[in-house]
């Protein structure tokens, strides 16, 4: 397939077609961290061009150790009507590794990155998807600095509140830094990995698919995660950055929650407490699915695109 790159001021956008009508941008920004990789979905008529801008904005900011190709299946399905953005976020993915992860694995950099992607797209006004860690940042973002700006907020199995040793527990069910020998082998991890915290079923090409979005490739030619070992700093050090109850409180929209019945990180006392707090919260509850869904059934896409329009 031909690739083209295009260069502009302080970015580098590359365009290649991924499947039948869809077309995915793969741009880099120099922002407010080193380098920030960003995947656009539009459809191709609207390849390279300003139109894309027309479209109504989903930002999709993904959980903690995935990137922004976790959101491959809904952005397929949500491309037709939306311009959608879906960046690594630091230390993810494409995008640069901290030189000092200690105090660049935080909310307060990460709120930094999202600022500028919006300015630099000129978007005043989004609608904002996050699973897991990224929904923990846009409830920061709604009840901040991006209050007037979030028209829509989705939670994909997050709340204000994360119960204490859930995430301890669920570190504890995989390898961290794992040394697989094949893509099968790394396809076979991820399955293992969310059949244990997800209970999620995909075809298996679709957990391929996932596998090769989300491992790298070592220099003895071995694979493991794509992100950077040094990421998990963020849970010791900034605490505060996975407790949201203030923030929640002070937001202007009225968000859609995604509920994993079975899931640990997001509990139905949470959800109990998000609605007593907020009357007007949506909340659709995915039925024995772990944390987080994927986002990838008709269930799932239906009820944002009915939250979203």
């Amino acid at each position: 397939n031909l690739v083209k790159k295009v260069f502009f001021p302080r970015i580098i956008l590359v365009v290649s077609q991924v499947i039948a009508n869809l077309a995915n941008y793969v741009l880099s920004l120099v922002v407010q961290f080193p380098l920030v990789a960003l995947l656009l979905y539009v459809q191709n008529d609207s390849v390279m061009s300003p139109m894309i801008l027309l479209f109504p904005a989903v930002l999709a900011v993904h959980g903690f150790s995935h990137n922004g190709a976790a959101f491959h299946w809904l952005a397929s399905a949500l491309s037709d009507q939306y311009f959608i953005l879906c960046p690594d976020m630091p230390g993810r993915g494409l995008s640069a590794w901290a030189e000092t992860p200690e105090k660049d694995y935080c909310f307060n950099v990460f709120e930094g990155v999202i600022v500028d992607i919006l300015r630099h797209f000129g978007l005043a006004q989004i609608r904002y998807l996050g699973t897991s860690m990224g929904g923990c940042l846009g409830m920061r973002l709604a009840g901040g600095v991006l209050r007037q700006a979030i028209t829509h907020l989705a939670l994909n199995d997050i709340g204000p509140e994360i119960p204490v040793g859930a995430l301890p527990s669920a570190l504890k069910e995989r390898d961290l830094q794992p040394r697989l020998k094949s893509i099968v082998e790394v396809k076979n991890y991820y399955t293992n990995v969310y059949l244990k915290l997800a209970n999620v079923a995909l075809p298996g090409a679709e957990w391929l698919r996932f596998a090769i979005d989300h491992c790298r490739r070592l220099d003895d030619g071995s694979f493991t995660v794509h992100h950077d070992p040094s990421i998990y700093v963020h849970f010791a050090r900034h605490p505060e950055d996975f407790a949201h109850w203030e923030a929640f409180v002070s937001m202007a929209v009225d968000p859609l929650i995604l509920h994993g019945t079975a899931s640990t990180i997001l509990t139905d006392d949470v959800v109990k407490k998000v609605c007593r707090l907020r009357r007007s919260t949506q909340v659709k509850r995915i039925t024995g699915i772990g944390h987080a869904p994927f986002l990838c059934t008709r269930e799932e896409i239906e009820s944002i695109q009915r939250y979203f329009a």
